[in-house]
């Protein structure tokens, strides 16, 4: 398994290093247009590369940021695109109405946990989250995660893969959590539907 993992991370480090800026923008677009790539990975790394005087820091931030508003603003517009016969479900008003109350938190601080960042932006498109506060907060949320990941990566210097572990660590962590949170949510749907 680690090996695995050190597999995957040299992957998309090597990316970083042969496309720079427009390597860190594709993969975060992945990122975030429902594609579990690893910012954990590739936005220290980017702070590595700046320490080298290979990148430069808020440029990296900058191509981060970039990828990441570009590809929440397509996993939205393609989960507002999702048939509404939907709508007249009551798990789907249920859930409609809790994202009503509380989709800002979500979109905002769902841009700072792993995992969790990769999918926020569908339910803000299947809920017809107001674009301009989805956009707002998904910036402010891309800005803070990918600037806290490349100065991690810029302090830490050649030191920067030792986060990496941890960091597949804490993504389990949350994977899991939200595999049983689906596996709740369909065992309830299918015994109330009974």
């Amino acid at each position: 398994m680690q090996q695995l993992l050190a597999s995957i991370t040299s992957v998309f480090s090597g990316a970083v290093v042969s496309y720079g800026y427009l390597g860190i923008l594709v993969l975060m677009f992945f990122e975030t247009a429902n594609v579990p790539v690893p910012s954990e990975v590739i936005m220290p790394f980017a702070g590595f590369l700046a320490s080298q005087n290979l990148l430069i820091g808020w440029l990296a931030v900058a191509a981060g940021v970039a990828g990441n508003v570009l590809g929440a603003l397509t996993s939205y517009s393609v989960a507002g695109k999702i048939d509404h016969h939907l709508q007249e479900k009551r798990s789907y008003r249920l859930s409609e109405k809790w994202f009503k109350k509380y989709g800002d938190f979500s979109v905002f601080f769902g841009q700072l946990v792993p995992v969790v960042r990769t999918f926020i932006s569908f339910p803000a498109g299947i809920f017809k989250m107001k674009k301009l506060n989805f956009l707002c907060l998904t910036t402010v949320g891309s800005i803070i995660w990918s600037s806290i990941l490349v100065y991690t990566g810029l302090v830490l210097g050649s030191r920067w893969a030792t986060l990496e572990p941890a960091f597949g660590r804490f993504n389990f962590l949350i994977g899991a959590i939200l595999v049983l949170g689906i596996l709740f949510g369909a065992w309830y749907h299918f015994t109330n539907n009974k």
